[in-house]
């Protein structure tokens, strides 16, 4: 502003004495400003010649120059020595008239005339010394000039033009100071910090804004809202309708938001809220750092500033990787929140193509990230971020929203497996943000990301991921109950299509493999360990050890498959004889016990003892039957044997009853002698017979 307001003014100066327009003025010297914060007034002193170049006419001369001051200044002391020629010997210094006239345009500025002493001609010049004092304004009274004992900011300017003016300032060490250029030099002694800003190499850098805060002088207010949320409000001293703003957005407004982003206020400790006009100077409204725990708001009132700041506490860089989702977001959800609290929602203004400002929002960075900014750059930037968050969530809801910006929070993978999702995801991108949106969400935004987000030469990425994640598609739906495999979705996640491709193509050969084992195992009634589907599932760099332990379980499952069928099938008279008592089915059924519990080594032992049992059934058969034949022939040579013993002997008891008939006299044996006398045995013991 203030360049203009020079070039203005040295303008001016020129026509005091209907000088030519073209009159070269060379400024050289310096501007010294210091800072009185217990009288709260800023000091000027001035020290600077003024030389008349080319372009005057002859006959025409200068007495004087405008300068664009402060209206608050006072205390104007205009001190002139003047010289005859470049070379003279300048003579003694005269304290000059001055004057004060209003600036079109401007309700902050003045025009100062200083008088110079006499008339410069070209090639003459006068030294001045200009003294003058200014203060600031009250809090929300327009222009950017302000004095308190928390905070000075001015703008600081010295003579334009072909200038070789120096700038300086000092303030006591308590003040930090921020300034907008680079270059300033720090010199300190007595408390007192100068910072020095050298002549500017480009001739219309004429001014330059400063700007310092004592933060010990603000004036604290704790706030403890409902909630984990804690605020150390600190303002100017004074401004108590500021604070009495502020305290009610946050005590409102933090529980609003809590409600429409669908978590708690993320940060632990207290954040300090300060009142400033920083942001201001750099073109915003306020700024928050959530790792900082600072929370920096503009002296205006204005409630949908402090909720887009309060957003940010969720919205940042903890979240997202690119600028335009932070933004997009909170300038939606603060909007959303404005609503809830009562008030009208602010839409996002129309998007025109060809905005000057217009720009892909994947490569709208900060410019305090070295990008190259200007103020239509900025605003296309706020505004079309908006625009884009806002048609996101009118389209799919708050609710599909909340579980998106869950994901985000938990950093988790868009694509998910069988378990919970694993944290494997980066800070949110455009690309990540939307594979979420379509598998949270069902929502594909990519014509919208092709239209305002991403670079013509992104383009091609997303034909390429509409191609691959046909196939995932396919893919998973095969899969049924198996979970698409982690190297997959990780890769699909990373947006590495060319790897997806090439594990997808390895993944349906595990399938055709997992189909024919399925088959066999229904055909054997067998069940496989879950370890086959885990191996799967859970391959992390390559499908090969899935494939192996597929490729081995099949062969353990035809392995049974063999044997069960030879167990059920006919073995012929023999071979069922042999297999009576063999064990065939217990064997087989801790076969598919070990099957089942992926123990393939011993399913495949007890399926061969099956095999073997079945094999050697008919040898063993034969040998059961001749064993049975050889025990039948003994027992019916036995009951011969014995029936012609009995037979001889009822012949010979039917000839003695014969004999007895044909009265042969028989025999009659003697009594048994039970009378027998006791006697000695040798050993002195009595023996009775």
């Amino acid at each position: 502003m203030l360049t203009a307001l020079l070039a203005s003014g040295l303008a001016l100066a020129a026509n005091v004495s209907t000088a030519h327009a073209e009159t070269e003025l060379i400024f050289t010297g310096s501007w010294h400003y210091s800072y009185d914060p217990a009288r709260q007034v800023v000091q000027v002193d001035a020290q600077f010649e003024t030389r008349i170049g080319a372009g005057l006419p002859r006959g025409q001369c200068i007495h004087g120059l405008y300068l664009p001051v402060p209206q608050t200044i006072s205390n104007i002391v205009n001190t002139q020595t003047a010289f005859v020629a470049s070379s003279s010997v300048p003579r003694q210094p005269v304290v000059m008239d001055h004057s004060l006239e209003p600036l079109q345009g401007s309700s902050e500025y003045a025009l100062l005339l200083v008088k110079f002493r006499g008339c410069l001609i070209t090639g003459q010049g006068t030294l001045t010394h200009l003294t003058f004092d200014f203060t600031g304004w009250p809090p929300r009274e327009p222009g950017t000039i302000r004095t308190n004992a928390a905070y000075v900011g001015f703008e600081a300017f010295g003579l334009g033009q072909k200038a070789d003016v120096a700038i300086s300032f000092s303030v006591p060490a308590a003040f930090t100071v921020d300034t907008v250029d680079d270059g300033w030099q720090l010199t300190s002694a007595d408390d007192i910090d100068t910072y020095t800003l050298p002549a500017p190499t480009d001739p219309m850098v004429t001014d330059t804004f400063v700007t310092a805060r004592d933060d010990s002088e603000l004036v604290g207010s704790p706030l403890d809202p409902a909630g984990p949320a804690e605020f150390e409000i600190k303002s100017w001293p004074g401004d108590d309708e500021w604070v009495d703003f502020v305290t009610a957005q946050l005590t409102d407004g933090v529980p609003v938001l809590e409600q429409l982003i669908g978590t708690e206020w993320p940060i632990d400790g207290s954040v300090e809220v300060r009142e400033a006009f920083t942001p201001y100077i750099y073109g915003y409204a306020g700024w928050f750092s959530a790792s900082e725990r600072e929370l920096e708001i503009g002296e205006n009132l204005d409630q949908e500033v402090v909720l887009h700041e309060l957003a940010h506490a969720w919205f940042n860089d903890e979240w997202f990787a690119e600028r335009w989702l932070g933004e997009g977001f909170a300038e939606t959800f603060s909007s959303l929140s404005i609503a809830e609290l009562g008030g009208d929602r602010r839409a996002p203004d129309s998007v025109a193509v060809d905005d000057p400002g217009a720009i892909s929002l994947a490569d709208w960075g900060s410019p305090g990230d070295g990008v190259q900014g200007t103020d239509d750059r900025e605003r296309y930037g706020y505004n079309t971020s908006f625009h884009v968050i806002a048609e996101i969530v009118d389209a799919i809801g708050i609710d599909e929203m909340q579980e998106v910006l869950a994901a985000i929070d938990a950093e988790t993978t868009t694509y998910t497996g069988r378990d919970e999702p694993e944290e494997w995801s980066p800070d949110t991108d455009w690309r990540h943000f939307l594979d979420l949106l379509d598998e949270l969400a069902d929502f594909d935004a990519s014509e919208l990301f092709t239209e305002y987000v991403i670079a013509p030469a992104d383009v091609d990425d997303l034909d390429l991921r509409d191609d691959t994640r046909e196939r995932y598609d396919a893919l998973a739906e095969r899969s049924g109950e198996w979970f698409v495999p982690k190297v997959i979705r990780q890769t699909m996640d990373d947006w590495e299509f060319d790897d997806a491709d090439q594990w997808i193509d390895a993944a349906d050969e595990a399938l055709d493999l997992r189909d024919q084992l399925e088959s066999v195992c229904a055909e054997a009634r067998l069940e496989y360990s879950d370890e086959v589907r885990t191996a799967y599932e859970d391959a992390g760099d390559d499908l090969g050890d899935a494939s192996e332990l597929l490729t081995a379980t099949i062969a353990t499952a035809e392995h049974l498959l063999a044997a069960k069928d030879a167990k059920d099938g006919s073995h012929g008279v023999f071979g069922t004889i042999g297999l009576l008592g063999s064990g065939v089915d217990a064997r087989f059924d801790d076969a598919r016990a070990a099957f089942t519990a992926g123990d393939l080594a011993t399913a495949d032992d007890r399926a061969d003892d099956v095999q073997s049992a079945v094999d050697d059934a008919t040898e063993q058969g034969l040998i059961r039957v001749a064993i049975a034949i050889g025990a039948i022939l003994l027992a019916l040579l036995i009951w011969l044997v014995v029936r012609a013993m009995r037979r001889r002997r009822r012949a010979a008891k039917a000839a003695a009853a014969a004999a007895v008939a044909d009265g042969d006299q028989v025999a009659e044996l003697p009594p048994p002698i039970t009378d027998l006398p006791e006697h000695d045995d040798g050993t002195g013991a009595t023996v009775d017979p």
